[in-house]
This record gives structure tokens, sequence and C-alpha cells, in this order.
């Protein structure tokens, strides 16, 4: 009979421990999919601030051509209205020099 009882007693025991193992492993694995999520939001946000801050810079680099651009030339109408140029002037090279914030 000695047995037999360890026996049962083991088994009810990983039966107890089988029941509180679900549970804390669904919260780890809800956790795990919550954190996750946190982080690819983050991405998203950080990805469309970069975004965001190359449009703002493209486009003050689009209004300080425009400036430049003499003033009865067809390339300053064409750009001021459509930001870039008609097809048959886009051969041109233009040089553009930044001067870095530290100089």
């Amino acid at each position: 009979m000695d047995g037999g009882n360890i026996k049962t007693e083991f088994q009810r025991m990983l039966v107890i421990l089988l029941i509180l193992a679900v549970p804390f492993f669904l919260v780890l694995f809800y956790t795990r999919l919550s954190i996750q999520t946190a982080l690819l939001r983050r991405e998203i946000r950080t990805a469309a601030f970069k975004r965001d801050e190359l449009i703002r810079k493209n486009n003050a680099i689009k209004n300080e051509l425009a400036e430049r651009v003499e003033k009865g030339s067809i390339e300053s109408l064409y750009f001021k209205k459509s930001g870039s140029l008609p097809f048959y002037l886009r051969n041109k090279v233009v040089t553009v020099e930044l001067n870095s914030e530290n100089d």
C-alpha cells in the first residue's frame, strides 16, 4: 500500500504543478507579446520621426534652392510650383554644400 500511496501523491503533485504552470506560462507569453508590441511601436515612432525630420530638411533645402535660383528663369517657376524641375531640365547637376552646425 505504501508504494501505491506514494504513486498517487506524486500524480496529485504533478496535476497541481500543471494547474499552476499553465496560467504562469500564459501570463509569461502575454507579457512577452506586450513587450514586443511596445518595442515595435517605439521603432515605428522613431522611423516616423526620422522620416518627418528628413522631409523637413528636404523642404528647407528646396526653399533655399528656390531662393538662390535666378528670379526670372523657367527653372525657378517650375521648381517653386512642383518642387522639382521639369524632365528636360533635370539633367543639370546642382551641388549643394551644407555647413555643419559645429562650424
